[in-house]
């Protein structure tokens, strides 16, 4: 007999998730072309041991895991955000085009804009809000109807702007230099490109407060999530709440899509995985799904990295099927 996931206790669930994560990074750091002893690590992550073992550890392997799975847990939140703001299960910054949006404003950027080294860390992220910001603009706007955003509309719509900003993006590799076209081209083939510790700092002050943000709003999302005359009688202002949430989800992806460019399905993959063990409820489920998706690209990126493959090869071939068989089910 099978035994739903949901029906399993949320202590085991949280305890077993909480190792998962552990043992990720653990293999992460020690594992790879130059391996590490799992003796030397403590040691490493202290500045106790030789400065190449170090360096490896502490400058190249951990704040790249950690870029990795912040990027992951912001797709995922954003991702959440958007499935509740558009009642569309289906729903993902990459689908909707709100990443291709973020891409084609950060190509755009670094090449007919000059960037210092030192204002990398939020030139290229207030770009990347800027264009993700115009995309769910036009998507909501598009996709909207009387009776509000019809989730199929949104989709059609959703894959027509990355097909759109995809495209804008080669045609500006055309102008760029040799460095700008190599950073689109990262952008292009979902990798992670940033693994400084300046990202790495950034992106997860990002997921905190994002997190901390969302911790008083579980409640407005779960209303939102409801028909909005349901919402509006239980004293829910729902076009303001919605605006929110789609700005609050655009900040996400912007972010994300500055260190790795086109991830696609995290958005999708996470919130429907955090739901399925933790419940509807966002209380319940929203930082399980920072977590799931922080995981999921983690593995992806470590697995590709060995492979020499952008983790969106992996993520791609993961959600790709997922989708399919999700529409042929609401078909």
């Amino acid at each position: 007999m099978r035994i739903p996931m949901r029906k399993v206790p949320r202590g085991v669930v949280d305890i077993a998730c909480g190792m998962g994560i552990v043992v990720t990074f653990l293999v992460g750091l020690v594992a790879g072309g130059a391996g590490v002893p799992l003796g030397q690590l403590g040691p490493a992550l202290i500045h106790a041991t030789s400065p190449d073992l170090e360096f490896l550890v502490y400058g190249v392997r951990l704040p790249r895991m950690l870029v990795a799975f912040s990027t992951g847990a912001l797709l995922s939140l954003a991702g959440y955000l958007l499935q509740t703001a558009t009642k569309n299960d289906l729903a993902d910054p990459g689908i909707l085009g709100v990443q291709s949006g973020a891409g084609a404003a950060v190509a755009v950027y670094a090449t007919f804009v000059p960037i210092s080294a030192g204002a990398l860390s939020y030139q290229l992220p207030l770009a990347a809000l800027c264009g993700s910001g115009v995309a769910v603009l036009l998507m909501y706007g598009l996709a909207r109807t009387p009776s509000g955003v019809d989730p199929m509309r949104a989709l059609l719509i959703g894959f027509g702007l990355s097909i759109v900003g995809s495209g804008g993006m080669v045609v500006i590799m055309s102008y760029a230099s040799p460095d700008e076209v190599n950073l689109i081209t990262a952008w292009l083939s979902g990798n992670i490109f940033e693994t400084t510790w300046t990202f790495a700092i950034l992106l997860t002050s990002v997921v905190l407060a994002g997190l901390l943000c969302l911790s008083f709003l579980s409640r407005e999302l779960d209303l939102l999530s409801l028909d909005d005359h349901a919402a509006q009688s239980l004293g829910l202002h729902v076009s303001w709440f919605r605006a929110a949430f789609l700005v609050l989800s655009t900040v996400f992806a912007s972010s994300a899509v500055c260190a790795a460019g086109a991830i696609a399905f995290i958005g999708l993959l996470g919130p429907h995985l955090a739901k399925a063990v933790r419940g509807p409820r966002a209380e319940d489920s929203l930082v399980f799904a920072a977590l799931g998706g922080g995981w999921m690209l983690l593995m992806c990126d470590m697995i590709a990295h060995a492979f020499g493959l952008p983790a969106g090869v992996l993520t791609g071939a993961a959600g790709a099927p997922y989708l399919l068989w999700r529409l042929t089910r609401s078909g």
